[in-house]
């Protein structure tokens, strides 16, 4: 009797515990969600980029949350803690994707946003912006060379007479300088000048006899490490630092005019070149493979074609008169 009272006892002790031990087991939830897509700056974290998903019910908190403003950068974290409708049999969990946050948004097709005159003496040819104000600069004569700062409405500021046959201008977000190519028919030379001092017309010589054609507008690349320059279909890229020859690209299309043969915008991911004469921009990869063409409506002016701040920019030319600049939204968020 005392024996098979001992094996009972052992044996409700045994199912006791077995029972305590398959209480205490709880599983984890499966947590589906994927890298997002790339989203330009300026967009606020949606349902679209925090879509995390779990195979049984509960909530989800995410961190950043809805409504967030991203950094521009690479590889970003997004993080998720799932919390379950029934922690007695599963674990809270989470999880981490990674999204990029680029600088402009997807190209897309031109909406002029906005347009103004510009009163250059001769020829308004190029224009920039240090994302405060306008900068354009004119070409035809270096005695009356000058810089013209309009506000980013349109509104005239202040003229800077320097003394250069402008051919475009450029804003170096690195060091907070001006920088323009001139044209110099005298001596045949293709030189770049950083503008030492807005105020007083200061200038400094940086990159002599750089390109191939001494009329080409030059374009900065977004990160302000290369130069570009373009000549009937060839594309060069020099290094800003010490003008050596990066890439060569060929077979690029352009107009039939001068000025269309000379010119060339680029952004962190296209290149642009255009036939004036119809308003044909055609867009490029940085690798010189052709994505498309853009119609504009306004704007024949070759020298003139400009990209600043998501806004590609064209011009009529004043032809020492009042030229009008018009910038359309070709990547820009709002």
């Amino acid at each position: 009797m005392k024996k098979l009272y001992l094996d009972t006892v052992l044996f409700a002790v045994a199912a006791t515990i077995s029972t305590s031990c398959k209480k205490d087991v709880k599983s984890d939830p499966v947590i589906t969600w994927s890298n997002p897509a790339d989203i330009p700056y300026g967009t606020l974290l949606s349902a679209t980029q925090l879509n995390a998903q779990s195979n049984v019910p509960g909530v989800f908190v995410f961190s950043p949350p809805v409504g967030t403003k991203l950094d521009i950068g690479a590889d970003q974290d997004l993080s998720a803690v799932f919390t379950p409708e029934d922690p007695g049999s599963y674990n809270t969990a989470t999880k981490t994707v990674q999204i990029n946050v680029t600088v402009f948004a997807p190209l897309h097709d031109p909406m002029q946003i906005i347009h103004f005159n510009d009163n250059p003496v001769n020829h308004n040819m190029h224009i920039t912006s240090d994302g405060s104000f306008y900068y354009t600069c004119n070409g035809g004569n270096y005695t009356v060379g000058a810089i013209n700062k309009y506000t980013l409405e349109g509104v005239f500021v202040n003229s800077y007479p320097m003394s250069i046959d402008m051919r475009s201008i450029m804003y170096n977000k690195t060091d907070g300088s001006l920088y323009v190519s001139g044209f110099e028919a005298n001596t045949n030379e293709r030189n770049v000048y950083k503008i030492t001092n807005l105020e007083t017309g200061s200038y400094s010589k940086i990159h002599s006899n750089l390109y191939d054609n001494y009329q080409s507008g030059t374009a900065l690349s977004y990160d302000c490490q290369f130069i570009y320059a373009f000549n009937a279909g060839t594309l060069k890229k020099y290094k800003f630092s010490d003008g050596t020859l990066s890439q060569t690209l060929t077979g690029l299309n352009y107009g039939a005019s001068t000025s269309s043969t000379a010119v060339v915008a680029v952004d962190p991911d296209y290149i642009y070149t255009w036939d004036s004469s119809t308003k044909t921009v055609y867009v490029y990869d940085l690798t010189g493979e052709f994505i498309r063409n853009v119609t504009l409506t306004d704007g024949n002016y070759g020298y003139s074609l400009s990209f600043v701040d998501g806004l590609l920019f064209v011009a009529i030319d004043a032809a020492y008169g009042t030229g009008t600049w018009y910038g359309y939204n070709i990547r820009r968020i709002n």
